[in-house]
């Protein structure tokens, strides 16, 4: 649903910048990498796991990674971009 969303919706995104294609790539591999673990294991395998002292991290998996790393490109770079028609 939410590559189709993206895929409709890809202009009004803004997805001409190189920097905004690379963050939707990682976020649309990200979504394609967990729906695969679904349809194959009936779940998504989360498979890093990291421990710091008594701190336990959430586990997760690269897909998670792609999709958190793609959001937060996605959300640096419209933070730092004036919007188009803006007095600034």
């Amino acid at each position: 649903m939410t590559l189709l969303a993206i895929f409709l919706w890809r202009r009004a995104l803004g997805l001409r910048a190189r920097l905004v294609q690379v963050s939707f790539g990682l976020l649309c591999g990200g979504i394609v990498g967990n729906l695969v673990d679904r349809l194959r294991h009936g779940h998504v395998i989360d498979f890093l796991d990291f421990h710091f002292g008594s701190y336990v991290f959430p586990t997760f998996n690269v897909a998670d990674s792609g999709i958190s790393v793609g959001v937060a490109i996605y959300l640096w770079h419209s933070l730092r971009t004036p919007a188009a028609g803006s007095s600034r």
